[in-house]
């Protein structure tokens, strides 16, 4: 029987399951912001606001791309760095000091001892801008978008 509101019927089982696959993958998502492995670090996988009981998470982007950490214990630190992220311009920090670049794989590490309950941590990169041609496909009119 189709929906009075929609005309799609419900009883086929796709618009449930569209739905149920979209909280899913959000689930996932938030799951996977930060991760505890078993040696008691976490890691940062994904450039997402969020508060956990271990940390909480600030992501900003302006001229730079920059992640503010705010750790609830001295805990060692994992932080993914986006491939786009330009090498050379990764700076990491503590309450403002800068701290040594130290990376493992396509992590910035930041060591239990570097940074107390409360500081702020902040690891900034620039951000590359680019020049694409996008084609709308119905029109096929062509946009030139910045970013």
């Amino acid at each position: 029987m189709p929906s009075t509101l929609t005309g799609l019927r419900f009883d086929y089982g796709a618009i449930p399951d569209v739905f149920a696959a979209v909280f899913h993958s959000l689930a996932d998502t938030d799951r996977s912001i930060v991760t505890f492995p078993a040696d008691g670090s976490a890691t940062v996988n994904l450039r997402f606001d969020a508060d956990t009981p271990a940390l909480t998470i600030r992501s900003e982007r302006n001229t730079r791309g920059t992640l503010r950490l705010t750790p609830k214990s001295q805990i060692k630190l994992l932080v993914r760095v986006p491939a786009r992220a330009p090498r050379d311009s990764l700076r990491p920090a503590v309450d403002g000091k800068p701290l040594p670049l130290r990376r493992e794989g396509s992590f910035v590490v930041i060591e239990k001892t570097e940074a107390t309950a409360g500081s702020t941590i902040s690891l900034s990169h620039d951000l590359r801008e680019r020049d694409t041609v996008e084609e709308l496909p119905v029109s096929h009119k062509q946009c030139h978008p910045h970013w």
